[in-house]
């Protein structure tokens, strides 16, 4: 992580540890923004905690940046799955369907750790079994989670 988030991440860990009931050491290397960057796009990591923003509203195009045929692809997302789902998400004009098939891209994200949400702002967010209802609404230089819930 960057420095800027060095701080935060270690007590966002040890509550991670507390509530999972998690006994384990974790070290934190902290980065540059550009070394973070620049690791993050050759993969070498092990667990990268680092900002996710969005240029535009649309939920599609942003799941669309995870894409193998994507350059800009900063978690090296290569599977067939997920882009079966993106493919029908397109191809959909029923906006109810094509939803669906959008939220299954951003449903096979997280339940792959792909992407994980951690904090939006000054919340915090951490996905296990038995939660639901977790979507992204993008907006300009921000990604939210929102209307997650406990099935229990």
């Amino acid at each position: 992580t960057s420095e800027e988030y060095a701080d935060l991440i270690k007590r966002q860990m040890q509550k991670w540890q507390r509530i999972l009931g998690l006994r384990c050491i974790i070290r934190i290397e902290t980065v540059s923004d550009h070394q973070l960057r620049a690791r993050v796009e050759k993969g070498e990591y092990e667990l990268a905690f680092c900002p996710l923003s969005v240029n535009s509203p649309d939920a599609l195009r942003f799941l669309q940046s995870f894409s193998a045929n994507n350059p800009n692809n900063c978690i090296f997302l290569s599977d067939e799955t997920y882009e079966n789902l993106l493919n029908k998400a397109k191809a959909e004009t029923d906006q109810t369907a094509q939803r669906e098939y959008i939220r299954e891209a951003a449903d096979y994200l997280q339940t792959n750790a792909c992407i994980l949400p951690v904090f939006s702002e000054s919340s915090y967010l951490v996905q296990t079994t038995g939660v639901s209802g977790v979507y992204c609404c993008s907006g300009p230089d921000r990604v939210y989670f929102s209307n997650a819930y406990s099935e229990n």
